[in-house]
């Protein structure tokens, strides 16, 4: 019995991080799919501005909106974030920080628009890896549901954003390192 041609316009749209498809990638099994996959990069966010909004937006959604953030606090969580998203540039007088107020699209001095063109187009693979936006908001919930905690400041989020550092079995020493001076820089 022969199947005949079918033809279906049809579009499956499907995500995953980049670990889980380089496993996916190479099973033998999957041949057949690899050659109908189109594959999208998408890099984590690299705007504090947006990053401080998907954290506001988690929180509010969940059933710890009662507990009183204060200001700044979420803003240093996304720089803790975008930091280690970053690639250090070879650009003279730019360091990560500069970089990283450039991308937001803040006024820095000495640079202009043409800069963050030339900064982007330097690393393709910019804002790949990283911690991503779950870490970050799991920490915060940590620091949110300890009992009696009506308010959470920076210093809070930010010493739950390391002590995770420590229970993460997916994070390298050398990383840590790195992140731990990130969280330094994000105070």
């Amino acid at each position: 019995c022969a199947f005949a041609l079918i033809s279906a316009d049809e579009l499956i749209v499907a995500h995953t991080n980049e670990s889980e498809y380089r496993s996916f990638i190479s099973n033998k099994k999957n041949e057949a799919l690899q050659s109908r996959i189109i594959v999208m990069r998408m890099p984590y966010n690299l705007r504090v501005s947006d990053e401080e909004k998907i954290y506001g937006k988690l929180i509010k959604q969940s059933d710890l909106g009662h507990v009183h953030i204060a200001p700044h606090a979420l803003k240093a969580a996304a720089i803790f974030s975008i930091l280690t998203r970053l690639k250090d540039t070879k650009k003279q007088g730019i360091d990560l920080l500069k970089k990283l107020r450039l991308y937001n699209g803040d006024a820095v001095e000495g640079f202009k628009e043409a800069d963050i063109k030339e900064l982007q187009n330097e690393f393709n693979d910019e804002g790949m890896a990283g911690i991503d936006p779950r870490y970050v908001i799991n920490r915060i919930s940590s620091a949110l549901i300890r009992r009696d905690t009506e308010c959470i400041n920076a210093l809070d989020i930010l010493r739950a954003l390391k002590d995770g550092l420590d229970q993460s079995a997916t994070i390298s020493k050398e990383e840590k390192e790195r992140y731990l001076n990130f969280i330094n820089i994000a105070r």
